[in-house]
């Protein structure tokens, strides 16, 4: 399902694009700024809050949540995707930038503050922690965005590793099917020695990546047999300020 969803968001996103730009275009830089703080707000901190109160009550209010109707889905809808998206539209459109030194300072106060979060959750709250980890948390968010800067920033000039991150949409596609097949056992060798596991985990990313270096060699295979009619054409679109 979750698959699905990244497919729905690929299809979506040159529109979102479309959104952004003419945010900008129509307005002004600031105006974005406002659009992602009231976004944030109603699909991020808010729909958090909703399930943090369900786990310290032990009480689910069904349709107050701004995600879906059954609280945040943890996080796993569209609604979501498209509000990673947006921000990190936003990043690019007003090329956000931050030193490594500052990042570094800002991953390690998310990682303390998630911690922290998931302990509050121990202690006080009776259904459990999901609240902590789940990815609209904006705690969640912020760690990912941060990450995303300071890999940013490394500039990496490696071919093996730039060929490599092609590989990661299709393994996000494929990622659930493979878990489902591979896990078998997964606990009894956890059990029994650190390092099998560890092993396990090696070789369940290379088979991964693998499957997605054939499946995307696939792809650009029957990419080829499109027309380049087809494949040439653009949306012409003019982005008028009222």
């Amino acid at each position: 399902f979750t698959s699905v969803l990244f497919v729905v968001l690929y299809f979506i996103s040159p529109y979102l694009n479309l959104l952004l730009r003419h945010i900008v275009a129509t307005y002004s830089p600031k105006a974005l700024k406002v659009f992602l703080l009231i976004s944030f707000i109603l699909l991020s901190i808010y729909p958090t809050l909703t399930d943090f109160m369900a786990e310290v009550f032990n009480y689910e209010w069904f349709g107050l949540n701004s995600v879906s109707a059954y609280g945040d889905q943890k996080a796993f809808t569209i609604i979501n995707f498209m509000l990673l998206y947006i921000v990190g539209g936003a990043i690019r459109l007003t090329n956000f930038e931050m030193t490594s030194s500052k990042l570094v300072k800002l991953i390690l106060l998310c990682i303390a503050l998630i911690y922290i979060w998931t302990q509050v959750c121990d202690l006080f709250t009776i259904k459990g922690m999901r609240s902590s980890w789940v990815y609209c948390n904006p705690l969640v968010i912020l760690y990912s965005l941060l990450l995303f800067l300071y890999f940013k920033n490394l500039k990496v000039q490696s071919s093996f590793i730039n060929n490599t991150a092609q590989l990661v949409y299709m393994c996000f596609l494929i990622h659930s099917g493979i878990i489902a097949n591979f896990n078998v056992g997964l606990q009894n060798i956890a059990n029994d020695n650190i390092l099998l596991i560890v092993l396990h985990y090696i070789l369940f990313t290379i088979i991964m990546f693998a499957i997605s270096k054939v499946l995307l060699y696939i792809y650009n295979l029957l990419y080829k047999l499109v027309p380049q009619r087809i494949r040439d054409f653009k949306i012409n679109y003019q982005l008028t300020k009222y």
